[in-house]
């Protein structure tokens, strides 16, 4: 029951930080946050999101790829204070059961972005040309609750 109530608090637009977040090829650890793009898949109860990060130099420089991505100013979002690219080449799914035992500890939701900064992703995921579209489906679908 209780797994129940975590997973309804998931959903889009929610902001997880992940304090200590080991990253998977380097197994570096740091606080991270997670923009959360869609809402629990009941199947494989995991979400798609993404890590926001604070080094956008990489994102203000224009190159010859593709690259679909939001940069987030500074304040603008509460919880997304410092300056973030949100970049969709970046999408990973979040399994419930990796996240489950670091829950109210280690994982914390911190607040939601905005309707108008929903709208955006919305509106990039669906003219991505880069996601998987069953992911792009399921970002679509996906209702802020």
């Amino acid at each position: 029951m209780e797994d129940d109530l975590a997973l309804q608090e998931i959903n889009k637009g929610v902001v997880i930080l992940w304090k200590d977040f080991e990253f998977f090829i380097t197994g570096e650890r740091k606080d991270s946050r997670f923009l959360i793009l869609s809402n629990c898949h009941p199947q494989f109860k995991s979400f798609l999101a993404i890590r926001a990060t604070t080094k956008t130099e990489s994102y203000e420089k224009s190159i010859n790829i593709v690259r679909e991505f939001i940069i987030i100013p500074p304040n603008s979002e509460k919880p997304l204070p410092a300056k973030s690219a949100i970049d969709l080449g970046r999408i990973e799914m979040l399994d419930w059961a990796k996240i489950k035992p670091h829950w109210g500890s280690e994982v914390k939701i911190i607040g939601s972005i905005s309707e108008e900064l929903i709208n955006r992703f919305d509106k990039l995921v669906n003219t991505s040309r880069t996601i998987r579209r069953d992911w792009k489906a399921w970002v679509l679908n996906s209702k802020r609750i």
